[in-house]
């Protein structure tokens, strides 16, 4: 969505340079085919974004947490149209997550399009607040949930195990 999503690439590779940040991406043939990144920010900022109050642009060094430090996971997920890819990205992303589960309280998704808000709620993440920006012309919901509850959903426990 143009006028929202204006993360530069040199912001993005800041961001995933962090020590506790999560990116896994897929290629094939120099074709991307999907992407999991995952970054830990601060539990007040997640919670900001996720209402709409404050855009990921804004984020600054200060805004994210050590990874020994408990805070919230943005997830950022793009998948191809293949699903081998998507569940291998997923399960990835769950696998650190469990595994991380002591420093970490909620994931939290930020989206304007339709099937990235409903897959998501196949997955156990709620919706915080949702809404019509006229300026952009877009619909947008932040959803944001304790990562035990997405972790010990339904869909999560077929997907990976």
């Amino acid at each position: 969505m143009p006028g929202y999503y204006t993360v530069t690439t040199q912001q993005m590779e800041r961001w995933c340079s962090h020590p506790a940040t999560f990116a896994m991406i897929a290629e094939r043939k120099m074709q991307h085919l999907g992407h999991f990144v995952m970054f830990k920010l601060k539990n007040d900022v997640a919670r900001a974004i996720a209402n709409y109050e404050r855009s990921e642009c804004s984020l600054k060094e200060e805004d994210f947490c050590p990874a020994y430090e408990k805070g919230t996971y943005f997830v950022h997920a793009l998948y191809g149209r293949n699903p081998k890819v998507a569940a291998k990205l997923n399960v990835e992303a769950y696998l650190f997550m469990l595994d991380n589960m002591e420093y970490i309280d909620n994931i939290m998704v930020f989206s304007s399009r339709i099937d990235g808000r409903t897959i998501t709620r196949d997955y156990g993440i709620t919706s915080v607040a949702k809404g019509y920006d006229e300026k952009l012309g877009m619909k947008w919901e932040g959803m944001l949930s304790p990562v035990e509850d997405i972790l010990f959903s339904d869909t999560v426990l077929k997907l990976v195990f």
